[in-house]
């Protein structure tokens, strides 16, 4: 157990793994362009393996289609990989023509929402040809998850900034929306003046938190609201204890702290 550690129920919200015959090529393609560790092997077993290790309650599988014609493969794997701990969202690219019939798809198989990267699926997170599919998901009571703010392994311009995320929010206020990695990797300045406190968007902590001073963690996380914040790995692209310890050395209370591990994931999921 890490030092200093009280016990909480968690759930690890954003967590990636791949199929058995590309998880070892895949890993390594992405842990090379980012230049980032890796703390499981890429497949689903290993990340059943390494969420078991920390004594989870439960995690989100978080597939990504990277390209249109593997949008329907996607989903029909992680669909498969639901259980009683795990939780999955779909996938769909923006260039996939029929995605009302996927996202369908996507609710019938017990997915909770819709993964997108913009940097992986190359588009920019307000383009307007996406806004289509972005209602066509909160249509069907499905979440948005977003990638947001810089990715280690690509350059400028930042595709899913907190100003172009801010306009989806503004756009949708019906939505339910994620912005990963403290709503956006290393823009906080932005993310505090364009969607801190925004009542339709939820933050994760992963690859994030621990990457940021104690003090900025706790005052980020406050402006937008405990409620809202949702704690995530990133795994394999993260150790489980330093992103739990990043949030328990931040100075936040055991209220909040019992509210961002465990309660606001439930609340989000609907889980039981």
């Amino acid at each position: 157990m890490s030092t200093g550690q009280q016990d909480y129920k968690i759930f690890d919200m954003h967590t990636h793994a791949f199929p058995d015959k590309v998880a070892a090529k895949a890993i390594a393609l992405t842990s090379a362009r980012a230049d980032a560790p890796y703390y499981h092997e890429g497949s689903f077993q290993s990340l059943l393996e390494f969420e078991r290790a920390a004594g989870v309650a439960g995690f989100l599988l978080l597939p990504i289609a990277t390209n249109s014609a593997m949008t329907v493969a996607v989903n029909d794997w992680v669909a498969e990989q639901i259980g009683e701990e795990v939780y999955a969202f779909g996938s769909v690219h923006p260039e996939f023509e029929d995605y009302e019939g996927e996202l369908d798809r996507i609710k019938a198989m017990g997915l909770k929402g819709v993964k997108m990267h913009p940097e992986y699926q190359e588009f920019f997170a307000d383009d307007e040809k996406v806004l289509p599919i972005y209602e066509a998901i909160f249509a069907r009571n499905l979440i948005l998850y977003f990638h947001a703010g810089e990715d280690p392994g690509y350059p400028p311009p930042v595709k899913a900034d907190a100003k172009r995320i801010a306009r989806v929010c503004d756009l949708f206020p019906q939505g339910r929306i994620v912005a990963a990695h403290m709503g956006g990797y290393r823009q906080y300045e932005a993310v505090s003046q364009w969607l801190a406190g925004r009542e339709n968007l939820w933050f994760d902590t992963s690859f994030a938190a621990e990457r940021m001073e104690p003090a900025e963690v706790r005052g980020l996380i406050r402006q937008h609201g405990v409620k809202r914040t949702l704690f995530g790995t990133d795994a394999p692209w993260a150790d489980f204890d330093s992103a739990k310890e990043a949030l328990i050395r931040s100075g936040l209370n055991r209220e909040e702290l019992t509210a961002i591990f465990y309660d606001n994931a439930a609340d989000l999921l609907d889980i039981k």
